[in-house]
């Protein structure tokens, strides 16, 4: 009986089973949080059977896996989601309300990392409002948390081929971040993180890393059997972009046989700029030594290529499954290099998306389903003649309606002042008028029912409540019928609405040492994450934090 009593507890301390209550569970040497832009939670079901082992399944099969997780801002837009899901809190605390917004007081459209004081590093070709830095997010995220904590010993980068994915993961404190310039071909950064580039990153840019793909041919991964039948009739709603071509095989870059003149825009809508982006943060990784102590650190990665494929060929493409496909081959590959690097069982991982993407609204109503497309001036100039219709024409502003924005519909407040209008009642009249003249809008919010919260209490209202930050919201909120787009020339497909399709994204929290792994199929959201990890990590939550700390997956 003493034999087998030994037995057992020798087979139980040298099975690698997690820690119990009475060993000290290690801290991450590293948090890897990687979010892949455009991810549908779906394309983890729809396309699983061509994953291998090592990609997606390697945090499938050993992570917490969210079934049901969904963004529970309105406008599911990158920059919007990539300053949620570090911060765990929504657009109406941190102010990311959209990609970009219309500023009242310099009467222009502003991006959402725009810095006219934080001029691109490194080359004059750049004017004042390309620069970038992520002053217009209000209050701290994770990974300032961290620093904060470990009195700024962690260290914390962000990679993406978009600035404003990079710059809204990694925070305010990083120690670096870098993005891909499609307009220069150059990886670059902003005078808000250093002064200089450091020495390997100058030797880095010298080896022009991005060139490599000029002529380089995109073709399916798979045998052309294992893809949905392309339709030619739907083709020409495809958003093809110069230098790729609107068929397989994909030339980069090439149009013409003029290689250079769309080569970089061409590369960044290419699944190469995925393999540049795992380029770049291989590099990183060694040079900065992340994860080489006990002192955790994180790095923020963001694949943007499916977004922009996604954007051009709608969900239901080849295309949209082969980047998906190779994607799972790029994690495969990235999950290698970081268990030579740091070792997987050292690793906490996080794998989300900033958002989905509903289908080519003429593909989907060819199912019998309505959809529509919005030009966002057309309804901006419907609303203009109704003003003038209402109250006269202006004498001395060109117009009552500023813009419409990203949902957002701004006033001109001098229009309104030159007519002595109350802006309450043009905010009543316009949204009434549209609502009941403009097909394929659902629902219209004004601000001072927004400022006010005089909302139902319905999925949708609370969405567009924690969208609203006041100053930057517009004077009226457009909700969009399900499977209408906002569009600019009338192809390809896009998101940002309040709808399953936008805001049903992946969630995976993967680490052998703190995270239990299986399926959960409870509602959560990427809010959850920050108080989640900052639960493991022993630290403060990011200020005013919307999520919760998911006990049920902590060991």
């Amino acid at each position: 009986m003493r034999f087998l009593r030994f037995m057992i507890t020798a087979v139980v301390l040298s099975s690698g089973c997690a820690p119990t209550s009475n060993q000290k569970t290690p801290a991450p040497r590293l948090v890897v949080f990687i979010s892949i832009d455009q991810l549908r939670y779906d394309y983890l079901t729809k396309f699983s059977l061509h994953f291998g082992p090592d990609g997606f399944n390697y945090l499938l099969n050993r992570g917490a896996n969210f079934a049901e997780c969904h963004y529970g801002h309105a406008t599911n837009e990158t920059a919007v989601g990539h300053a949620t899901m570090m911060s765990g809190t929504y657009p109406y605390r941190h102010g990311i309300i959209a990609n970009d917004w219309y500023d009242r007081s310099l009467r222009r459209k502003v991006y959402g990392t725009e810095d006219t004081l934080a001029p691109i590093l490194g080359a004059k070709e750049y004017g004042k409002t390309d620069g970038r830095s992520p002053r217009k997010f209000s209050g701290t995220n994770l990974a300032d948390q961290l620093k904060l904590h470990t009195g700024g010993q962690a260290k914390v980068f962000g990679v993406s081929n978009k600035d404003r994915s990079a710059i809204l993961m990694a925070g305010k404190m990083a120690d670096g971040v870098y993005w891909m310039d499609e307009k220069f071909g150059r990886i670059v950064t902003s005078a808000y993180y250093m002064n200089d580039y450091p020495e390997w990153m100058k030797t880095y840019q010298a080896s022009k890393p991005l060139d490599k793909w000029k002529g380089a041919k995109w073709d399916m991964l798979l045998s052309p059997d294992e893809y949905p039948k392309s339709e030619k009739k739907f083709e020409q709603y495809y958003d093809v972009k110069a230098g790729i071509g609107g068929a397989f095989p994909h030339i980069i870059g090439s149009e013409n046989d003029k290689k250079d003149k769309n080569y970089y825009e061409a590369l960044m809508r290419s699944p190469f700029s995925s393999e540049a982006l795992l380029e770049l943060m291989e590099e990183l990784m060694i040079r900065e030594n992340l994860g080489d102590d006990a002192v955790t650190d994180i790095l923020c990665v963001s694949f943007s290529a499916n977004d922009k494929i996604g954007h051009m060929f709608g969900p239901m493409s080849r295309e949209v499954m082969d980047i998906t496909v190779r994607t799972d081959r790029y994690l495969a590959r990235l999950f290698k290099f970081l268990d030579k690097e740091v070792g997987l069982n050292n690793i906490l991982f996080v794998l989300t998306s900033d958002h989905g993407v509903p289908p080519i609204p003429e593909i989907i109503a060819s199912r019998q389903v309505e959809a529509y497309r919005l030009i966002p001036d057309t309804v901006r100039q419907i609303a203009e003649t109704e003003m003038i219709k209402k109250f006269g024409r202006l004498a001395r502003e060109q117009r009552y309606v500023e813009v419409i924005e990203e949902a957002n519909l701004y006033f001109n407040d001098a229009a309104l002042a030159e007519k002595k209008i109350d802006k309450n009642i043009a905010e009543q009249y316009i949204s009434t008028f549209l609502k009941n003249n403009v097909k394929g809008i659902d629902r219209i919010y004004t601000s001072q029912q927004l400022s006010e919260g005089r909302i139902p209490n319905d999925a949708i209202s609370q969405a567009v409540f924690k969208n609203y930050y006041s100053g930057r919201t517009g004077d009226l909120f457009l909700v969009l019928d399900p499977y209408c787009i906002w569009s600019w020339n009338g192809k390809g497909t896009d998101h940002g609405e309040p709808q399953s399709y936008d805001n049903h994204v992946p969630m995976i929290l993967a680490g052998v040492h703190w995270i239990k792994p299986g399926t959960y199929y409870q509602r959560c959201s990427p809010v959850d994450i920050a108080p989640t990890l900052a639960a493991i990590l022993k630290i403060e939550q990011p200020n005013a934090t919307d999520g919760r700390v998911l006990n049920e997956i902590i060991r």
